[in-house]
């Protein structure tokens, strides 16, 4: 679902918001962006205009992706790099890249102009330290150095248990077996 309105409410404190009338939770994963750079969700206030991309999940609709208007999410910056954000099943993990899917079960979605749009080619991306992951089923972010260093990662670095136990069994490489 994708709504373009002002921000009507706000209650950082339970994680959620209203626009359009519709009450929305936003969480660690929900991406926030303004002049097309990621911000922290702290960055939303009471009557702005956003445009706002939600998933229903569980019966509660979630706030994806808040784009404050005014702010350009898709046009290039001015180094000419841009913001992209995916949205899908990583097929596999390499050094500094990562491959999403290409089988209806790893398509991947981009973010458009015309919001997700599917993309059902096998896509191979070059992975940086700010590149941000995050797991919709755990609902935590994952460590960037979980995935550069996951071919020769020391499991005892990890303090988060799911998060171990996920890429002590090859989780996010599921050409692997599990």
């Amino acid at each position: 679902m994708e709504y373009n309105d002002l921000l009507q409410n706000i209650d950082y404190g339970n994680g959620q918001m209203i626009v359009d009338s519709n009450m929305f939770f936003f969480h660690d994963g929900t991406i926030v962006v303004k002049d097309n750079r990621l911000v922290d969700s702290l960055n939303l206030n009471k009557y702005q205009d956003i445009y706002l991309v939600s998933d229903f999940k569980n019966g509660m609709k979630q706030a994806s992706v808040v784009s404050i208007e005014g702010t350009t999410l898709l046009e290039d910056r001015i180094d000419g790099s841009r913001l992209l954000v995916y949205k899908g099943k990583i097929e596999d993990v390499l050094d500094y890249k990562l491959i999403l899917g290409n089988n209806f079960k790893l398509d991947k979605t981009i973010l458009t102009t015309a919001g997700f749009v599917s993309n059902p080619n096998s896509e191979e991306m070059i992975f940086t330290e700010d590149t941000l992951v995050y797991d919709s089923e755990l609902k935590k972010n994952i460590p960037t150095k979980s995935f550069l260093d996951s071919k020769y990662i020391d499991l005892i670095d990890i303090k988060d248990k799911s998060l171990r136990d996920r890429i002590q069994k090859d989780y996010y490489k599921t050409n692997q077996p599990m």
